[in-house]
């Protein structure tokens, strides 16, 4: 065979093997892709939103349609401890809200409770059922938006796929599984970034399968982040009917700093006086602003 027409020849076969490599990988890919169920998605973008604990320092925006936007800064802290979860939000911003806290505990039993504060009471009270359905401070979330998905309370169904701002996205709907709950939702179909298992855009529906509300979120690992988060730096809830929408921008964040258990019991945040508050946020070196 003439050199050149054997230099072609293995350039063909190079090539062609390139092409059979690279379609073999897609297909075991594809494959892949295709077996996994709607739980195993679930948990793997559950999984990849854990920390031991978070404290984040955050931007909440509320716009009404005519209207100016209503801002409120806060103080949000996790903890997770053996199968435990304990979550506080501490407004400091601006005066007339400043104390509010919401606490949510969640025992080793997966056992919720939920715990509201007003300084004007001076106690903390623990919502109904009925009040976690209720809208957190005006804003277009509700006190149960605020948790973090467990996966342990949930039915999943896989659906079709679909996509995000241009992203390939697993597609799974998540309904209430616990009967003694009630939600105000009859199921949310969630959209998980394929890839990073990044959660992208949630969507509400209720009884009557009408969409209510949009959760889009983007910006996760952001370098406009002070320190560390494990959330997306903005995550934007829209109401349909209301067409208002809130958003929350993560300002700062850290990750695994060892935080005292008692931060997250209603003694402590309704008896937290404001230069503690300053003490607490200093120490995790987290510079607060109202900018």
């Amino acid at each position: 065979m003439h050199k050149s027409s054997l230099s072609c020849f293995k350039l063909s076969v190079g090539r062609g093997l390139g092409l059979a490599v690279a379609m073999a990988a897609s297909s075991l890919c594809a494959q892949d892709d295709a077996s996994l169920t709607a739980e195993s998605i679930v948990k793997r973008y559950s999984e990849g939103n854990q920390s031991k604990s978070e404290m984040a320092y955050v931007k909440m925006e509320t716009q009404l349609p005519g209207a100016p936007a209503t801002e409120r800064r806060i103080l949000l802290a996790y903890q997770k401890q053996g199968e435990a979860e304990n979550m506080f939000m501490r407004l400091l911003f601006p005066k007339e809200v400043e104390g509010v806290t919401l606490l949510a505990a969640t025992s080793e039993k997966q056992e919720l409770a939920y715990h509201f504060f007003l300084p004007a009471l001076g106690k903390m009270k623990q919502l109904t059922p009925e009040a976690r359905q209720g809208s957190f401070l005006g804003s277009d979330y509700t006190f149960e938006d605020l948790l973090k998905e467990v996966p342990e309370w949930h039915d999943y169904k896989r659906l079709a796929d679909g996509e995000f701002e241009g992203a390939a996205c697993y597609v799974v709907r998540a309904s209430e599984s616990r009967k003694d709950v009630e939600s105000a939702y009859a199921f949310r179909d969630l959209f998980i970034e394929k890839g990073s298992f990044h959660l992208r855009k949630i969507a509400y529906y209720d009884s009557k399968e009408s969409l209510v509300k949009l959760l889009t979120a983007s910006g996760y690992d952001s370098k406009e982040v002070k320190g560390k988060t494990t959330r997306p730096r903005v995550a934007v809830m829209q109401s349909v009917e209301s067409k208002s929408k809130t958003t929350f921008t993560v300002i700062e964040g850290r990750v695994d700093q060892d935080i005292d258990a008692e931060y997250f019991t209603p003694k402590k945040l309704e008896n937290w006086p404001l230069l503690d508050v300053e003490e607490f946020i200093f120490d995790l070196g987290i510079s607060v602003d109202v900018n």
